[in-house]
């Protein structure tokens, strides 16, 4: 049954209008990012108020051969990835992967009442990662057109944030990382914070 579920939302995320990103996942790419860059400058200005050194973070590095579990949206030369065009120029994959997750742990909540409500949610967000997952292209798509990856999604954010966060296109990049790894969008700000030292 839970096999014949995920080939279901598989095969619609993959129909031609199937998408991963759209203007609303743009917004609030846009909405984090701002808030982000005003904590820092609150940051920033309370440091030099008090004379405090504020040291340059580092970005943490690509790891080696492609192996970690999260892809960064650019490729070594600073452009977009294939999988992070994709991403945008589609987002009903996420949608659809969204609604079969919800299904799914609507029925887990049947036969599990106590804890039917937490495997609900997981569902539903496992089945937005598969659809968007899906919408760009499948897991082996995105590690191969992709240049660098990380064991976290704190470190993806950190390496994006300093490596490319003055680009026209970060936003972009954004919602598209947002869109394949949901827990971008709640670990970015906390994970750009650390990097700097603010609390």
């Amino acid at each position: 049954m839970k096999s014949r579920l995920l080939a279901s939302v598989l095969a619609l995320a993959l129909l031609p209008c199937a998408r991963a990103a759209d203007a609303a996942d743009l917004a609030r790419a846009q909405i984090v990012f701002a808030k982000v860059m005003n904590s820092l400058q609150q940051f920033q200005k309370v440091a030099g108020a008090t004379g405090a050194a504020t040291p340059a973070p580092i970005a943490p590095a690509p790891l080696p051969g492609k192996t970690g579990k999260y892809f960064a949206p650019y490729d070594s030369n600073g452009q977009l990835t294939e999988w992070a065009s994709k991403a945008l120029s589609a987002n009903i994959g996420a949608a659809i992967g969204s609604k079969a997750g919800e299904k799914a742990g609507t029925m887990a909540a049947s036969k599990i009442p106590l804890a039917g409500g937490f495997l609900a949610m997981g569902a539903k967000k496992k089945g937005k990662e598969l659809g968007a997952m899906a919408a760009v292209g499948g897991a082996d798509f995105v590690k191969k057109s992709s240049d660098a990856s990380f064991n976290s999604v704190q470190d993806l954010a950190v390496h994006m944030h300093l490596n490319h966060a003055g680009k026209a296109d970060y936003i972009k990049a954004f919602a598209a990382a947002m869109a394949i790894y949901p827990d971008f969008e709640k670990t970015y700000e906390q994970a750009i914070k650390q990097a700097y030292g603010a609390r």
